[in-house]
C-alpha cells in the first residue's frame, strides 16, 4: 500500500516510501500577509500535484491538537478541510494519526521530544539536516504503515462516491 504522509502547517512536511527508502521534503507555504487564503490556495496546488505524481493508495496526516485557537487554528483547520475534500474527490482514503502514535512509531516512546523524533528520522533516512516538519511526516508514515489494513475502511475520511464528469 502506497502511503502519502503529511504534517500540516506553514511548512508542509511530506513523506512517502519508495523502493530505495523513505523520502521526505518540506514545502514552505506562503504566509499571505495575515490572510490564510494564499496559504490554502498554495496548499491545494501542492496537494493536487502530489496526489497526481505519487498516486497514493491512502493519505495520513498528523492530527491537529484540540487546543488550537486564533489565526493558527483557522489556517490549520482550513488546510485539513482542503485535504479531506481533495482526498474525498480523488477517492483516496485519508485519516489522521494522533501525535502520540507518531512519536511511538518513530522512537518507541509516545512522549518523546521533538529532537528525539528528528534524530529517529535522521537515522532512518541518513539525512541529518531534516526539518521538524519532514521528521514529523516520516513519523506519520511509520505510524500509518503500522496500522492494520482494515484501518483504512469505512471510518477513514473518504466521502465521494461518484467520479468527476
Amino acid at each position: 500500500m502506497k502511503i502519502l504522509a503529511l504534517d500540516l502547517g506553514s511548512h508542509l512536511g511530506v513523506a512517502w516510501r519508495e523502493i530505495w527508502g523513505v523520502r521526505a521534503q518540506a514545502i514552505q507555504l506562503p504566509a499571505g500577509g495575515g490572510q490564510h487564503g494564499f496559504r490554502c490556495v498554495e496548499f491545494l496546488r501542492e496537494l493536487r500535484a502530489t496526489l497526481q505524481i505519487l498516486r497514493p493508495d491512502v493519505v495520513a496526516y498528523e492530527g491537529l491538537l484540540p487546543k488550537l485557537s486564533g489565526y493558527a487554528a483557522r489556517c490549520l483547520y482550513g488546510l485539513e478541510a482542503i485535504l479531506l475534500s481533495e482526498c474525498g474527490v480523488a477517492g483516496v482514503p485519508c485519516r489522521s494519526i494522533e501525535l502520540h502514535a507518531v512519536k511511538q512509531a518513530m522512537t518507541g516512546e509516545s512522549t518523546a521530544s521533538k529532537q528525539r523524533v528528528k534524530d529517529g528520522a535522521a537515522e532512518l533516512t541518513g539525512r541529518w539536516n531534516l526539518s521538524e516538519d519532514e521528521a514529523d511526516a516520516i513519523g506519520v508514515l511509520l505510524a500509518a504503515e503500522a496500522l492494520p489494513a482494515d484501518a483504512w475502511g469505512d471510518d477513514a475520511c473518504c466521502v465521494a462516491t461518484e467520479t468527476k464528469p
